[in-house]
């Protein structure tokens, strides 16, 4: 892991996107992003060059991180999930282990939670 873990940030709606960034570069962390689509994630990032992802799961117009997910889970790099789904069901159930936030989310808890997973993948 780099010095300043590296967070791939994936959420379609930018005033939210451009917050969450600011509070993690705040708190010492290094963001690669924000996307506001999967291909636009996929495309522009090196999966193998980062350590951790913060995925909005519900990117507007039927979209959805679910094949970001599944690339992260393919380089065994942890990840959580931003969302307004509340129940553990709401998400398709491969991802019933993968750490969650509810929408609106507390600074504290954000940056808490990724430089677990972060440490964790160190």
């Amino acid at each position: 892991m780099t010095t300043k873990p590296r967070v791939l940030l994936l959420e379609d709606q930018m005033m939210i996107a451009f917050d969450l960034k600011a509070t993690m570069e705040r708190n010492g962390l290094e963001v690669v992003g924000p996307f506001a689509n999967a291909n636009q994630a996929l495309s522009s990032t090196d999966m193998s060059d980062i350590d951790v992802a913060v995925l909005d799961f519900n990117l507007g117009d039927d979209a959805t991180s679910e094949v970001v997910a599944e690339a992260l889970l393919a380089h065994q790099k942890p990840f959580m999930f931003l969302t307004g789904y509340g129940s553990v069901g709401a998400l398709p159930k491969k991802f019933d282990k993968v750490d969650r936030l509810l929408k609106p989310i507390r600074d504290s808890d954000l940056v808490e939670t990724v430089k677990r997973l972060a440490a964790s993948a160190g």
